[in-house]
Order: structure tokens, then sequence, then C-alpha cells
């Protein structure tokens, strides 16, 4: 889709709670991108562009509402580039300690049995259970029986 003016944007847009969400094509990564300037772009830079002028070397637009395909202006906050950076990587380094967390705080493996001293085996990168690893062990050494190939 090329994009001329405002008008032509907010053509193929549509309003869901307070964002302003594009319709038309989104890349693989989930933002909006239409044809502005004869290049590809992405649409809420194109909107910031056409209702605010350029966007300064260094900056970036960060979606306030965390939805890529929004281009309500009001959702759009101009930082630089380094304090955008530091913001992504908190809320990804805040996911991966609540998965972690959530992880660690299971009373039972995966399949049922207690973590419990005597049932739980500490490794370089965490925790295994070992009535679960003997299982396994037997499981392919039964497997490899079977095959004719001698099990070490």
């Amino acid at each position: 889709m090329k994009i001329i003016t405002l008008r032509d944007l907010l053509a193929n847009t549509r309003l869901a709670g307070d964002c302003l969400l594009w319709c038309g094509f989104a890349t693989p990564k989930g933002y909006g991108h239409a044809q502005f300037e004869s290049t590809n772009q992405p649409v809420h830079r194109i909107h910031w562009k056409l209702a605010n002028g350029t966007i300064p070397k260094g900056y970036h637009l960060h979606h306030v509402c965390s939805n890529k395909l929004c281009v309500n202006l009001d959702h759009l906050q101009l930082m630089p580039a380094s304090v955008h950076g530091r913001h992504h990587i908190s809320t990804m380094e805040k996911a991966r300690l609540l998965a972690l967390d959530k992880k660690r705080n299971r009373l039972t493996c995966r399949h049922g049995h207690p973590w419990a001293d005597e049932t739980t085996e500490y490794v370089r990168v965490g925790r295994r259970c070992i009535p679960c690893r003997r299982k396994a062990r037997m499981d392919r050494y039964y497997r490899l029986k079977a095959l004719g190939i001698r099990a070490a």
C-alpha cells in the first residue's frame, strides 16, 4: 500500500479499545509496513512523520501500549535508542526471571515425583529428578537391547 497523506494511512486502520490498529501488511515480527516516500517503512513511523515531522537521528518510537500494530500517536513515545534498548532488555529479562521462578517454585517434577533431597540430584544447570533419570536409563537400555546393541 502506498501512503501519501494522513488520510491514506487512516483508511487502513480500525479502532480497538484505545489503540488504532493497522489493518494492512504486517511483517513476521508484527510491525505494520507500507510504502512511503518510495521506501517500505514501519507504519507507526510514517504516522509520526506525517503528524510531527522527521524522527531525529538516534531516536526510536516506543509503543507504550506494547501493541506493534498500533499507530495511535498517544501510544507512541519518542525516546533515545539507548533508553529504548534498555527498556526492552529489562522487559525481556523480567519475563525470563518470572518463567524461572515458576519453574523453581514447583513442588514436583513434570511426572509428579516430589522435589525432595532423596529424589533430587543437583547439577550445574539446575536440578534433576532421580526416579525420572533412572526410568530414562532403563528405557534406553531395553530399547538398545531389543535392537541387539550392547548398552553401556
